[in-house]
């Protein structure tokens, strides 16, 4: 039912029921229990929605740390949480662990997916955002003509994530 309340925007509502939900599969299935960790990232995604980034990081970052220890680092469930905690860190402007993060989610998305793969892509495109805020637009620059390359490859030019990436490579180059 929480799920139902995100799409309806009732966040609030939701935040609470995932939080007591996360309660329940720590004591039930255990702190590492891919479905515990299922529930603290969307715990955590539902935070971001409600722009409660801080603890959104809290939340993301401990899903983060709980599946590298049980999953593995490149497992994509890792590597999802990782995204999401990347993106929270970078609008929280927290370069120092973000920037790293997101390097590190699309290196192992590279390598385990490949770079057409719609996740690579989408962390790619994360990435050069957070690199163009830090004021690093040549890192921007490089970042997102890669991930629109492989976008424009895999799922031509009319896909709604090649036109994103191209829209942020757009305002990077305009701004250089």
């Amino acid at each position: 039912m929480c799920w139902l309340w995100c799409d309806a925007g009732r966040f609030a509502a939701a935040e609470l029921s995932q939080s007591s939900l996360f309660a329940d599969c720590e004591t039930t299935a255990g702190p590492e229990h891919p479905g515990t960790l299922v529930v603290l990232d969307l715990l955590g995604s539902t935070q971001f929605r409600r722009e409660r980034l801080p603890e959104s990081a809290r939340s993301l970052r401990e899903a983060r740390r709980r599946a590298v220890s049980a999953l593995g680092p490149d497992h994509p469930k890792t590597l999802k949480y990782g995204h999401n905690l990347g993106c929270t860190l970078s609008l929280l402007r927290a370069w120092d662990e973000g920037l790293p993060v997101l390097r590190d989610v699309l290196s192992r998305r590279t390598r385990k997916l490949g770079k057409k793969h719609p996740d690579t892509i989408d962390t790619a495109k994360t990435l050069g955002a957070a690199q163009y805020m830090t004021g690093d637009k040549q890192a921007a620059a490089v970042t997102l003509r890669a991930a629109y390359q492989a976008a424009l490859k895999a799922f031509g030019a009319a896909d709604p994530l090649t036109e994103e990436v191209a829209r942020n490579l757009e305002i990077v180059l305009r701004n250089q």
